[in-house]
């Protein structure tokens, strides 16, 4: 057999062996996404879902952000209070470009824009990354037009990674990992928000939730960029934005973070918008009753937070309330 032949009868055997295994792994990443695309009660997955399916709520006021937003904020209780519809659209683990792009821009497409907005701010994830840009999560939705920003900021994708065989090559185990993470995630039921009463208040406070010392501030120049886009966005349709840090643990949380660099910095993006800035950050201390852990807020801090803030956008007449007395 001659060396041209050899090699000739090797490309074809790596050309079948490479084919059988596309048509048989191929399917498999059609089922991950069809189980991505339909959950709803497992992040990031369920938070995409909500707003993809999002459509016509209109709301009067919107709640962007992280974690933070996501578990510090009940719209429920929050439209109660003002008499204004709200919507939660906070997204876990991500910092502000994720939360305008996936969350805010396909809620805007599909909805009438807001009146105002809670943009939840803070020393940490939200100016910059604390979880690798490049997660198997998002590649289910990469191909939707408020995900072309990702290619932008993850040199591991290229065009080719329209094509669901490019796209998870290499990533077969992560994705059994995530269909079996779907397959088992229950969905969390939310509390009742008619009286204090109903809320529990003593719940597992989580310790060592940081694990660094000391935090730097979070400047990276692209998400800020974002940030005051978002910001001119808004100021050139009309919607008011108040920036809000809700409550920090005091020894636990704000200790690890340069807080005077945080708010010089909030201060150099605040010129030049019209914008409100509430600073929460002290209110509750260290008392653990009001915290799940040291950046997050517990069921009852969440309640008690979202009425204290629903009283000061009213007080402070940064909101038209209609809740009728």
């Amino acid at each position: 057999m001659s060396m041209k032949s050899f090699i000739i009868r090797v490309v074809i055997f790596l050309v079948l062996f490479l084919s059988i295994i596309a048509l048989f792994l191929l399917p498999i990443t059609v089922v991950f996404e069809q189980a991505a695309c339909r959950s709803k009660d497992l992040d990031p997955y369920s938070r995409i879902n909500f707003v993809t399916e999002c459509k016509d709520f209109n709301a009067d006021l919107i709640i962007i952000g992280n974690s933070r937003a996501k578990d510090g904020y009940n719209d429920a209780l929050l439209s109660k209070e003002t008499g204004l519809k709200c919507l939660n659209l906070g997204m876990a683990g991500y910092p502000f470009n994720f939360q305008y792009h996936i969350m805010y821009k396909t809620y805007i497409k599909q909805n009438v824009k807001p009146k105002y907005i809670i943009a939840e701010i803070g020393p940490f994830s939200f100016l910059d990354y604390t979880t690798p840009r490049y997660t198997i999560e998002m590649l289910p939705y990469i191909d939707r037009e408020e995900f072309k920003f990702y290619y932008d900021i993850c040199p591991e994708l290229s065009f080719m990674d329209q094509y669901r065989i490019v796209r998870y090559a290499g990533k077969y185990e992560e994705i059994f990992s995530e269909i079996w993470k779907l397959r088992g995630s229950e969905q969390i039921q939310s509390i009742a928000v008619d009286n204090l009463e109903d809320v529990p208040v003593n719940v597992a406070y989580e310790k060592n939730y940081l694990k660094k010392k000391k935090f730097a501030v979070e400047r990276d120049p692209a998400i800020i960029k974002v940030f005051n886009s978002f910001l001119d966005e808004c100021n050139a349709q009309g919607i008011q934005v108040v920036l809000v840090c809700s409550p920090i643990h005091t020894t636990d949380g704000l200790s690890h973070f340069d807080m005077e660099g945080f708010w010089s910095l909030i201060a150099e993006i605040q010129k030049g918008h019209h914008v409100k800035v509430l600073n929460y950050q002290n209110l509750y201390g260290n008392d653990l009753r009001y915290f799940a852990n040291s950046m997050h807020l517990s069921p009852y801090g969440k309640y008690s937070f979202t009425r204290r803030i629903a009283h000061d956008l009213d007080s402070l007449n940064i909101i038209r309330s209609t809740k009728k007395n």
